[in-house]
């Protein structure tokens, strides 16, 4: 009788056992399952995540290879008044060691770039050689009214200087490679971007300056290229997307920005 109990008992153990080995495998691949579809779903961010470590990847590997010869532009007022001159003169897009981005520069190679993606607020960097404060030379920021690029140039090449609308083919065919980047936390918003747009529009013919522009909200009389999306997405949503938060914010630092989401990529023509 014992032995019966014994044998009976033991084979309920061994039932549960296996049907709680069952029970977990099945419920991991439900997990595994769940995973699948959560990426399936998410295909278009799953992919836009990757294009974007591949971008900072790329950047990462252009710092370390001009790591004595970058600076960072939050250390731009400790510079010497020739060396802050020269770098207002790059990302003004007037560079005097020919680096400059005109028409008729002979080592700019174009590119192509599709841009159905972008709206009001969209950016696009854009990157040709060397550059002393980073990967990305130059910034815009997308006017569907205009269908151009706001932007601010310390000089005249074509279209204006201080704070200007720059036209696609003027980045098409003045630089090597360009990216598209939306806000995702704030790029549904159609109505505020649009009056994000229309505010920042305001202030073309505004100067150029890098040292003496300002963050602040308050004092709207001199302008970067990057400082333009900056003051609109912090006007309009609160939102800073300067990834270090420093004084000044670098064309750099908006990719780096955990909200920022690449929309399009450059190929080269």
């Amino acid at each position: 009788m014992k032995k019966s109990i014994c044998k009976l008992l033991g084979l309920a153990l061994l039932f549960s056992i296996i049907s709680n080995s069952a029970y977990a495998f099945t419920n991991s691949k439900n997990n595994i399952n769940e995973n699948i579809e959560i990426c399936q779903s998410n295909k278009q961010d799953c992919f836009q995540s990757q294009i974007k470590k591949e971008i900072i990847k790329d950047m990462d590997k252009y710092y370390k290879k001009y790591k004595n010869e970058l600076i960072d532009l939050n250390n731009f007022h400790k510079l010497d008044k020739s060396k802050q001159e020269d770098i207002e003169n790059i990302l003004g897009g007037k560079d005097k060691d020919n680096l400059n981005r005109s028409s008729s520069s002979s080592d700019a190679k174009g590119f192509n770039l599709n841009f159905k993606k972008f709206h009001n607020g969209s950016i696009i960097l854009v990157h040709r050689g060397k550059c002393p404060y980073g990967y990305w030379r130059h910034v815009g920021t997308y006017s569907e009214a205009k269908q151009k690029f706001l932007t601010a140039q310390i000089s005249d090449c074509g279209y204006g200087s201080g704070v200007i609308y720059e036209p696609k083919e003027w980045y098409t065919r003045s630089y090597d490679e360009a990216i598209g980047v939306n806000i995702n936390s704030c790029s549904s918003n159609s109505d505020k971007l649009n009056s994000m747009m229309n505010w920042l529009s305001k202030f073309i013919g505004k100067d150029y300056s890098i040292i003496k522009a300002s963050k602040s909200l308050n004092e709207n009389d001199l302008w970067y290229c990057s400082l333009i999306p900056w003051k609109g997405y912090k006007n309009y949503f609160n939102v800073d997307i300067d990834s270090n938060q420093g004084r000044f914010v670098a064309p750099d630092d908006i990719i780096k920005f955990k909200s920022s989401t690449v929309i399009a990529r450059s190929q080269t023509k």
